[in-house]
């Protein structure tokens, strides 16, 4: 028995060695499972980050959006308010030698596309207005309407009773100055908005980049904001129609729109016949922004049988008014002259517009604008009046102002 035993050694030793094996496999999977849990660990926490930082630069571009849509409210929200462009200061501009006003020394291009409130009635609430209509250089300068500008570079001025022109003066004179930011700058119009290569002198506008407080005893970065108001006032609005224009093959059979009545024909040997939108940039290097918008206008007209039906007054952006420029049905305009113009829109960005409104308001005594001088001069909503005209026996119906500026216009109704 002994003999048999010492004859089978070679199976014990089989059995050990696959006991080995078996661990070192179960130890490589648990590695791989260690392994892949620390990935997708990892992966959920990238995800994780990026998701708070997308959200944080979210609420920090919402949080920058109210402050700017404050700091418009409470530096041009009075009616006792207009707005300028910083370009309008430019000491090299022409006719600039004409200017009476604040003589800069020179206009830095970082600024040039700022957007200005100067106070036509005053900060003081307590008095019509700080300066004397006699001297209109000496109103007072209210700020630019930009976000926080580099160290101590000052942007807008305290609005109170206390205000003078030298404070105002000083905030205007910052733009002659680089900024001296420290937290870097970023672009806030350029890229697709505009040609590629414009410069800030040709349109881009940047802004330094402001940080938010942290919490107090903590290091915390809380990304920063920037933002920048454009004056949408100022500039000349594209989709406009003509109710005056007249359309026919022929000048001798040019018809004018149908549903125009003779008083809006009245208007036609007085006022301005059309907007002029393709004069606008034949003054720039590279020529007017929309060579093909004269026969464009003309194609609209003959295609339209009341005035309200022109396309043009469909367009609402300038991505549309893009999509418009270059539609295919466009016949009238070649290859080239359709890429020139949404080229010519791009380069134009500081001067055409698709949606420019404004407020009729009293900017020297404040309140809305009320002038009955051209009650007579221009169409109003008709309304009914009867009344009897002086050495008549009759009385007369009225139905509206057409008929009162008729009346008005006639040659005995004095």
């Amino acid at each position: 028995m002994a003999a048999e035993k010492q004859n089978n050694p070679v199976i014990h030793r089989s059995k050990r060695g696959f006991s080995l094996v078996l661990s070192l496999t179960i130890m490589a999977l648990m590695v791989l499972v260690v392994l892949t849990v620390a990935g997708f660990l990892n992966l959920e926490s990238r995800l994780s980050s990026a998701a708070l930082s997308h959200a944080r630069a979210r609420m920090n571009a919402v949080t920058a959006a109210r402050l700017a849509l404050g700091q418009l409210q409470q530096m041009a929200g009075h009616d006792q308010r207009v707005t300028a462009r910083a370009d309008i200061l430019d000491p090299t501009a022409t006719g600039s030698a004409n200017n009476t006003y604040l003589k800069l020394s020179t206009l830095n291009d970082q600024r040039r596309w700022w957007t200005g409130v100067w106070c036509t009635g005053g900060a003081n609430g307590t008095k019509l207005r700080d300066w004397d209509p006699a001297a209109p250089d000496k109103r007072l300068f209210a700020g630019w309407l930009v976000s926080p500008q580099g160290t101590g570079q000052a942007l807008g001025a305290t609005l109170d009773k206390n205000l003078t022109a030298t404070q105002s003066d000083t905030v205007v004179k910052q733009l002659e100055v680089a900024s001296n930011g420290t937290r870097g700058r970023i672009t806030l119009l350029g890229g697709e908005s505009l040609p590629t290569g414009t410069t800030l002198a040709n349109g881009r506008v940047e802004s330094d980049v402001s940080t938010f407080p942290a919490p107090l005893n903590s290091n915390a970065n809380l990304g920063g904001y920037a933002w920048w108001t454009a004056d949408e006032g100022v500039k000349a609005r594209i989709n406009l129609s003509d109710p005056l224009a007249a359309k026919g093959a022929s000048v001798a059979s040019r018809v004018e729109y149908s549903g125009v009545n003779d008083w809006w024909r009245g208007f036609a040997g007085v006022a301005l016949g059309r907007v002029g939108i393709e004069l606008a940039g034949t003054g720039t290097p590279a020529g007017a922004y929309l060579p093909g918008h004269q026969a464009s206008r003309e194609a609209a007209i003959s295609a339209s049988n009341l005035w309200t039906d022109n396309p043009i007054l469909r367009v609402f952006t300038r991505e549309e008014l893009q999509t418009w420029l270059n539609a295919t049905a466009r016949t009238e305009l070649d290859a080239a002259t359709k890429a020139a113009s949404i080229s010519g829109l791009s380069r134009g960005w500081h001067d055409l517009t698709t949606s420019s409104r404004g407020v009729v308001s009293n900017q020297l005594d404040g309140g809305l604008r009320v002038d009955l001088s051209m009650a007579f001069e221009l169409p109003f909503a008709t309304s009914t009046l009867t009344f009897t005209p002086a050495g008549t026996a009759y009385a007369a119906t009225v139905s509206g102002w057409a008929d009162l500026a008729w009346f008005h216009q006639s040659p005995d109704s004095n």
